[in-house]
């Protein structure tokens, strides 16, 4: 059509411009080096987190909250959308199967091929490991033999030198970010409150390393050299020697190519800069034309895609690099990289994908129980709440915090006639033996134990929590240990503990209402026998 002094080609692949006596004509560029995915209005979930792509190069999966977005990068159609509850992380293992990570569970989904349909793919039944899901970051070893994820106070790491045995690393104050080395032997913590980062040795959870002040996100190189981070601009760390390494700069996303040649980092103004991680020097900018932010960066198997999260336009953009650097050679301004491998054909078969969900809704449920269970339990509602809980244990007997949450209550409730020591030690030990490397576990079966009157399994229940996790719950763990050792006639410990619990309370400004009348019952028993 035509639009004053200016005309389209009817192939659309020109464009003819008036100006004056002077004929201008352009050549439109097809547009396929850069491509917006947005998903469906009906199904709109915001915002979106981590990208991740099938290691065939064609299944894109992207966190989202209240579920899972699938794609095809071919077509950039939507496939399917996997309903779960709250903020999503996902990644594809280097096996092929899907990791989805939410408050409900972190699930493994199997990703098959039809033989006799090309193009089908089949998706799930969702499998639950035995690890808690949680809101933040989650990363993988190379091969796959190593799973983290980062849990708030800290992380959980699934090895397969003890398969059914994650190993807790902590404390890590606001510990929402994580990354795996690629030959599983670290893991690095990211905390968002205090900036800092933490390396843990994977096989044994020792602290290897403390680097303050650069936390945020955290990735390691393909090679292992480098650990990047992020914290007013991103970093590199030489890995080992932990020296600084070249100064990269830009936002807050940032990742590396698959063969760790390039970093591409955000620049916090809608542009990603692809920089060589040697030297810190740019080889280009890839200026959104929407100006959208990369919240988050990941590249496809064969480096040739670069797919950018937004949370700017709740879209998913796609650089194809290869198409980039075509047009840049013929100008004579490609970047000094290898060049990548041919592409494949055009004309791909349509892709579709059928998702079994498997008895995803009954754990889903599951997690709605214990929500509300809690939610009544903030709000004195104790006996709902028992209800809620003692369902939530029934609809998934796999979770081992609804036991530790009813355990918890059951000898806490401040309604003493709602009170079950006895049930409560059953469910403790439940809890534990569902998480035995969970501090909070063993602190609830302290506790309990105390409350039952099993003073000397207390006092070791207790003294595990600290082992596992330092001072994360020192303020209850120090009261009970005092009245254990009080009640078994041991008065110095006792006093010790004692004192020990008031000056870690004095020297924190904020002190719940319950450890507060945890501390009353101490002094109640202890200084007016003194």
């Amino acid at each position: 059509p035509t639009v004053g002094n200016i005309r389209f080609s009817p192939d659309d692949r020109h464009l003819a411009v008036i100006n004056g006596g002077n004929l201008g004509l352009w050549e439109i560029a097809a547009g396929r080096e850069y491509r917006t995915m947005a998903i469906k209005a009906e199904s709109t979930k915001i915002p979106f987190f981590y990208p991740s792509v099938h290691r065939e190069g064609r299944l894109l999966a992207v966190g989202l909250y209240g579920g899972v977005g699938l794609w095809d990068l071919a077509s950039g159609s939507e496939l399917h959308f996997i309903s779960l509850p709250g903020i999503n992380f996902t990644m594809f293992e280097p096996s092929g199967s899907l990791l989805t990570n939410c408050p409900a569970g972190l699930f493994r989904w199997a990703v098959k091929t039809d033989p006799l349909q090309v193009g089908s793919l089949k998706l799930g039944p969702p499998e639950k490991l035995p690890m808690p899901g949680s809101i933040y970051d989650l990363a993988s070893s190379e091969d796959g033999s190593v799973i983290a994820s980062a849990q708030s106070s800290g992380g959980f790491v699934l090895h397969a030198i003890r398969p059914n045995q994650p190993l807790r690393l902590a404390p890590h104050v606001d510990s929402r970010y994580i990354a795996v080395s690629p030959d599983g032997k670290l893991v690095a913590t990211g905390s968002h409150g205090l900036k800092s980062v933490i390396i843990w040795e994977a096989e044994t959870g020792k602290l290897a390393k403390s680097l303050p002040g650069i936390g945020w996100r955290i990735n390691f190189s393909p090679d292992g050299k480098w650990i990047g981070t992020v914290a007013d601009g991103y970093h590199l760390w030489e890995v080992g020697s932990w020296r600084e390494g070249p100064k990269i700069g830009g936002g807050e996303g940032a990742e590396f190519s698959p063969d760790g040649k390039m970093l591409a980092v955000e620049s916090g103004v809608g542009a990603i800069r692809l920089v060589d991680p040697s030297t810190g020097l740019e080889f280009a900018r890839l200026e959104d034309p929407n100006q959208d932010r990369a919240g988050r960066i990941s590249f496809s198997p064969d480096g040739t895609k670069l797919i950018a999260a937004s949370g700017d336009s709740q879209s998913i953009h796609l650089w194809d690099l290869r198409l980039i650097r075509e047009q840049l050679s013929k100008m004579g301004l490609d970047w000094d990289l290898p060049t990548y491998a041919p592409s494949k054909p055009d004309r791909l078969p349509t892709l579709s994908i059928e998702v079994d969900v498997g008895k995803l809704g009954e754990m889903i449920e599951a997690y709605d129980l214990y929500r509300q269970a809690f939610s009544f339990n903030r709000l004195g509602e104790w006996e709902k709440a028992i209800t809620a809980y003692t369902q939530a244990i029934a609809q998934d007997p796999q979770r081992g915090k609804s036991y530790n949450a009813l355990a918890w209550l059951l000898a806490t409730c401040p309604d003493t006639a709602l009170r079950d020591p006895t049930r409560a030690v059953e469910l403790g030990q439940k809890a534990v033996e569902l998480e035995p490397l969970a501090a909070y576990a063993w602190n609830t079966l302290g506790v309990v134990d105390y409350r039952a009157g099993n003073f000397r399994s207390s006092i070791a229940a207790l003294e595990k929590a600290e082992q596992l996790s330092p001072e994360e719950y020192f303020g209850i763990n120090a009261l009970f240990l005092a009245m254990a050792h009080w009640q078994l006639d041991e008065k110095g410990p006792a006093r010790t503990w004692y004192d020990q619990a008031i000056a870690w309370m004095e020297s924190h400004a904020e002190v719940d209402e319950e450890t507060t009348r945890f501390r009353d019952e101490a002094t109640a028993l202890i200084n007016e026998n003194r």
